[in-house]
């Protein structure tokens, strides 16, 4: 007789205190063979309602409500265009799990506004294409001048970017998925420019 199989202690972190009385609890659940879902809860659920729907969950990561506006970004199932939707919760895994200051100071500094939560998703989009298009790159003085290229091209990107969301500001879009594949077209041509020739081809948004 086989014995059953086992399965880690799951790793929970604080529960949140601040709290609304009509919000949600946005949830990322880390499965194993790094297969991360995103659920959203009524905020009187806790872990042990978690443990009940998914018992093999190993972690519990808690997002602040700020990230309402692309939590059914980051649970939707599409067809394809996986890739950076597995980029931005595994980096939110690693950057809020191992936020020292607690749940309610993250809400406050780090991600108090949504533009603050598209901002800091976008940033790790645009840093995900500079780090594996470098790995393409072969010789080390090449790829030093890639990445420091890729760099300068971001900080145009940026500034192109803060220039056109201020004169967009009267639209109060909140198509997340429309802005990502903007400024990623926007980065992608400043890095053309600095560049000189067509860069890499990487993953597509949609």
């Amino acid at each position: 007789m086989r014995d059953p199989p086992f399965f880690p202690p799951l790793q929970h972190h604080k529960m949140p205190t601040t709290r609304s009385r009509h919000a949600k609890h946005i949830v990322i659940l880390c499965f194993p063979d790094s297969i991360t879902v995103v659920v959203e809860i009524n905020q009187g659920d806790g872990e042990d309602y978690l443990r009940g729907l998914f018992p093999i969950a190993q972690e519990i990561v808690y997002l602040p409500q700020s990230f309402s506006s692309i939590a059914k970004y980051l649970a939707h199932k599409p067809s394809g265009a996986l890739y950076y939707q597995c980029v931005i919760k595994d980096a939110l895994v690693e950057y809020c799990s191992k936020y020292a200051s607690g749940f309610d100071e993250l809400c406050t500094k780090e991600f108090s506004s949504e533009r603050s939560v598209v901002d800091w998703c976008i940033n790790v989009v645009i840093d995900n294409y500079i780090s594996e298009t470098s790995k393409l790159v072969k010789r080390h003085q090449t790829k030093a001048f890639y990445v420091s290229s890729a760099n300068d091209a971001k900080g145009r990107w940026l500034q192109r970017r803060d220039a056109r969301l201020l004169q967009e500001q009267y639209l109060c879009s909140k198509d997340f998925v429309l802005e990502l594949n903007r400024s990623y077209a926007e980065f992608y041509e400043e890095l053309k420019k600095v560049l000189g020739c067509k860069p890499f081809t990487w993953h597509s948004i949609i």
